[in-house]
């Protein structure tokens, strides 16, 4: 299903769609699941239940 990008976390929320890392959202009220990378760069997907923001990777190595 496509949606847009703003009503998107709304949806999810409305529908109960477990957007958990690791689908780890207990209970009967989430029957569905959602990849969390398809809501990468989503600016309303933190009213998804179960969705975090990815951590930015440290960069490696210092200065040049």
């Amino acid at each position: 299903m496509n949606l847009c990008a703003v009503t998107s976390g709304y949806i999810l929320r409305k529908w109960r769609v477990n957007c958990s890392a690791y689908h780890s959202l207990r209970g009967h009220e989430y029957r569905l699941c959602c990849d969390t990378l398809a809501l990468y760069s989503v600016a309303n997907a933190t009213l998804a239940p179960g969705y975090r923001a990815p951590m930015p990777h440290p960069t490696v190595g210092g200065p040049a």
